[in-house]
């Protein structure tokens, strides 16, 4: 049980940094230098000297052991597709403040604090960017050869009390979590803030019935949710929710200076556990005369928001969806964490400009959280998709309409995808992590209109081998959307664009990604399929990597590069869909050790007539495979003409330890046609083949 605190505030993993993006192009950690070095005998004190409601701290990290155990175990738990374990708690930072309150609060890796020197890329910190509650101050090259840089980070302390003001920190490390970590201190700012929001405070230990404030917090975030007024920022303390019912968001309407914002208490866990809940009937679409359970509910549901922050939560085992937004405006889900749904672990629709950044999605649109037969209670069985709506009968296992659920024909499909988006413009979509998604990791659908999908890496999607692991998928106008990188291992397809449910897609960029292991190819531009005529136009697949894809041993047909699809043989209504694919760019990308072919069409028309243009593309496959000379193949073709070159294997530097860089002095760092940012032809000057360039190779800032 925990206990309640004192007005001597003292618990000891509480934890929050609103933040601060400084960005120093002239200012790196190692052009700065540290006012302190914090260790177990070298503690930081510091004194404002004017009243501050925050405090801004530069540091950086030296890691001791912790940080590499850690990693250790995030390795383990992403190769059996389980729920990545909790940082590491780093240090302790005590805030002072005027009325003589006390408060510790706790810093873990990865979330608050970074590494002063950073690999590029790895599973564990992904790619270097702003943390949970940590944004990067400067960045600057410090190992290239080995991929090494130096980074420093900005935090902000919270503002837990307002009006009582901070007067002086002390920044240690605890013997209880030494490891031989250091922390390097550069700078320390006071911040005034212009508006307060009305805090309130949600903890497994409070109470409904009390007032919601630091001392006295409520016990739920369901009964916060229809409480608070919009504007409000709700903390949610460190512990396991085991909820009965979903959480509601409903029409909170706020303002951009001052938005709802619900925040998980840095350096604790507030786990929410939907095992047990239940949920509501709908109508049975089959006329059985039986009840129906909708699966289209979100156990964290924002209906109708405008200016709505979710940040820092973590929630598991939901027979239905994990995080849902609907019909809103500047929506923002950052740093979240979903286990196991058995419908999209993130839904995110009808949405004018939202952010969807470094949430971590192991299992979503999983066949273990699917139906079961009623049995007694925590059965909880759900779903099946109609299209319109997703049910399910609570006595019968799991049916897809499409194949005739009336038949009791089973199914391996969840409903919807790991990520499903659909209907929304000015969005962006960056730094996520989907794994072990019993269907697509992430598909885009409907009217779409400005997006970009960047840096999120995709892996482990085992069950339908044939699925995209990042595609706009049609059902209407998708255009000026940028795909790029993004990295996609072990799924069906890595990074392209198709028009399932017909429509319209254009002005798309698919550029900079990386893609290997992938059980069919790498990247596809798909034009009509499905049950609807579709058209594509101005698409641009430029500067990718691909590596080793299209070995599964089950793929019939060809495998392994990019291929441009101009339409089906046969829809689902059973017959040949029609549609136009045109002006279309591939250039400069790097297509190493494909099973079948390099570059493929299929269905295909003539690509001078239809403008599909081939520059600087490169290829270790001397000769396209004999699959194509299989009568099932014949639509099929491989592409040899202008545009694809050969190259010797070993152009990569090791690309079996994730290396993905040309080699030092290769001809292919200066063998690329110019891109201009609207992804086309830029004749004026040359650039590099595939996803990494020289020197750093793969890094932003």
């Amino acid at each position: 049980m925990n206990p309640r605190p004192h007005r001597k505030v003292l618990f000891g993993t509480a934890f929050l940094f609103t933040l601060l993006f400084t960005h120093c192009t002239d200012s790196v950690p190692d052009k700065n230098r540290a006012i302190a070095v914090v260790d177990t005998s070298t503690p930081f004190e510091w004194a404002a000297d004017q009243p501050a409601d925050l405090i801004r701290i530069y540091f950086s990290l030296k890691t001791g052991n912790k940080v590499d155990l850690w990693k250790q175990r995030c390795e383990h738990a992403r190769a059996k597709g389980i729920r990545l374990p909790d940082p590491p708690a780093i240090a302790d930072l005590t805030l002072f403040y005027e009325n003589g309150l006390e408060l510790p609060l706790n810093i873990r890796y990865g979330e608050a604090i970074g590494a002063y020197q950073r690999e590029w890329w790895n599973e564990t910190d992904g790619f270097i960017r702003n943390l949970a509650f940590a944004k990067l101050s400067s960045v600057a090259p410090s190992d290239t050869i080995n991929r090494k840089y130096a980074v420093q980070y900005a935090m902000e302390t919270p503002n837990a009390f307002p009006g009582n003001p901070i007067e002086r920190i002390r920044l240690y490390i605890p013997d209880s979590l030494a490891d031989g970590s250091k922390i390097e201190v550069f700078k320390v700012e006071p911040i005034t803030l212009n508006q307060k929001s009305t805090v309130f405070f949600v903890a497994p230990w409070g109470d409904d019935e009390q007032d919601g404030s630091f001392d006295t917090p409520w016990a739920s975030l369901q009964y916060a949710a229809k409480t608070i007024n919009p504007g409000s920022t709700v903390y949610v303390r460190g512990g396991e929710y085991a909820c009965k019912t979903p959480v509601l968001f409903d029409s909170l309407i706020a303002t951009s200076e001052q938005p709802t914002q619900i925040i998980g208490w840095p350096g604790e866990t507030a786990l929410f556990d939907f095992k047990e809940t239940f949920l509501t009937y709908g109508k049975n679409p089959f006329g059985t005369g039986e009840g129906w359970l909708n699966l289209d509910q979100a156990m964290f549901s924002i209906d109708h928001c405008k200016h709505f922050m979710l940040k820092n939560l973590h929630l598991q085992h939901s027979r239905a969806r994990g995080i849902g937004a609907e019909y809103g405006e500047d929506i923002a889900l950052l740093y979240n964490s979903v286990y196991l749904t058995f419908s999209p672990g993130i839904r995110f629709a009808h949405i004018e400009s939202g952010k969807v950044i470094d949430n971590t999605l192991i299992r979503p649109t999983s066949r273990l959280m699917g139906p079961t037969r009623l049995e007694g209670a925590g059965s909880a069985p759900l779903v099946m998709d109609t299209g319109d709506s997703t049910f399910i009968s609570p006595n019968e296992p799991l049916y897809m309409p499409e194949i005739n659920a009336a038949r009791g024909e089973h199914s391996r499909k969840p409903p919807m995808e790991g990520i499903d988006g659909a209907h929304f413009s000015n969005i962006e979509v960056g730094y996520n992590e989907i794994a072990w998604a019993d269907k697509e990791p992430f598909l885009i659908d409907g009217d779409v209109d400005q997006l970009r999908v960047h840096h999120n890496y995709v892996h482990d999607a085992h069950n339908l081998p044939w699925a995209w692991g990042i595609a706009p998928n049609g059902y209407g106008v998708q255009q000026h959307i940028e795909l790029d990188h993004n990295i996609a291992v072990r799924v069906g397809s890595g990074v392209g664009i198709g028009t399932e449910g017909g429509g319209l897609g254009m002005y798309v960029r698919i550029h900079h990604n990386l893609s290997y292991d992938c059980a069919w190819n790498a990247h596809s531009v798909t034009g009509a399929w499905g049950d609807s005529d579709a058209d594509l136009k101005n698409i641009a697949v430029y500067n990718n990597t691909a590596w080793r894809n299209g070995y599964l041993d089950e793929n019939k047909g060809p495998a392994g590069g990019i291929a441009i699809s101009f339409a089906s043989g046969g829809g689902k209504a059973g017959r040949t869909v029609t549609g136009k694919v045109e002006d279309i760019i591939v250039a400069n990308n790097l297509i190493l050790k494909p099973r079948d072919y390099a570059l493929a069409l299929v269905y295909p028309g003539d690509p001078a007539v239809s403008r599909i243009h081939f520059h600087q593309n490169y290829t270790d496959l001397e000769t396209p495979s004999q699959i194509f000379d299989l009568p099932e193949n014949s639509a099929w073709r491989s592409y040899r003409k202008t545009g694809v070159k050969v190259t010797e294997p070993s152009v990569l530097r090791n690309p079996e330890k994730d290396d993905f860089r040309l080699t030092p002095g290769n001809s292919l760092l200066r063998a690329g046609v110019g891109m201009n940012p609207n992804g086309q032809i830029d004749s004026g000057h040359q650039t590099y083949i595939g996803a990494f360039g020289p020197g750093d190779g793969w890094v932003e800032y």
